[in-house]
């Protein structure tokens, strides 16, 4: 968040969830879950698809799972990350449900997914059309401030807030992600608003 005469962020949670167009087989057995899954094989040519651009939360994420699925050895190759960025998430959402049927493409995906249809008019791609495979991470949310700034405390820019509605601006992602629906039913609850300004990347969210 940033006030109109000072700098701070609000780095924003991600709640991530492995899903994939029809369901990600790696599997080729009749294995009933009973052993280790003697006939799994690990699937080639496997693409991560993020909704956010490159140095974006999701993004950043995703190289990190691939870089930790690398090194426990779980795969061998390298998956490239595949940014689609319209639409909050819809170009993301679109491109995996037109990959439907296949076991190459797999995303984890963030609660801009489950708003992005509810807020977005022409979006008909819903959560529900894709495959669940695995919760990955769940993250508190915390409130950055420069060095120099006057708040200590949350109440103290909530307080800000209500002296000086729709003066200050809370820095973020995308409209509908977790750290701007946080904020507008924080506002919402103090009965005070401020603005949301979104940027692409984290880096720009701290730099602004």
């Amino acid at each position: 968040m940033l006030g109109s005469r000072k700098t701070a962020s609000l780095l924003s949670a991600l709640l991530l969830v492995f899903a994939a167009g029809c369901g990600l087989n790696t599997d080729d057995s009749s294995d009933d879950g009973g052993g280790d899954g003697g006939g799994a094989s690990e699937p080639t040519d496997v693409e991560y698809l993020v909704h956010t651009g490159p140095g974006g939360g999701s993004d950043i994420f995703a190289r990190d799972v691939v870089s930790m699925l690398r090194d426990e050895e779980i795969i061998s190759e390298n998956w490239p990350v595949r940014n689609e960025e319209a639409g909050e998430g819809a170009g993301a959402m679109a491109y995996l449900l037109g990959e439907a049927g296949e076991d190459n493409t797999i995303s984890g995906i963030t609660t801009t997914w489950l708003t992005t249809p509810l807020t977005i008019e022409g979006v008909e791609t819903k959560v529900t059309d894709f495959t669940p495979v695995a919760g990955l991470i769940i993250e508190p949310e915390v409130m950055a401030v420069t060095a120099d700034s006057p708040y200590e405390t949350l109440s103290d820019f909530v307080d800000d807030a209500k002296a000086n509605p729709g003066d200050l601006v809370q820095a973020g992602g995308s409209t509908t992600e977790v750290g701007a629906l946080n904020g507008k039913a924080l506002a919402t609850e103090a009965g005070t608003s401020w603005k949301f300004l979104s940027f692409e990347e984290v880096g720009q969210r701290i730099a602004a």
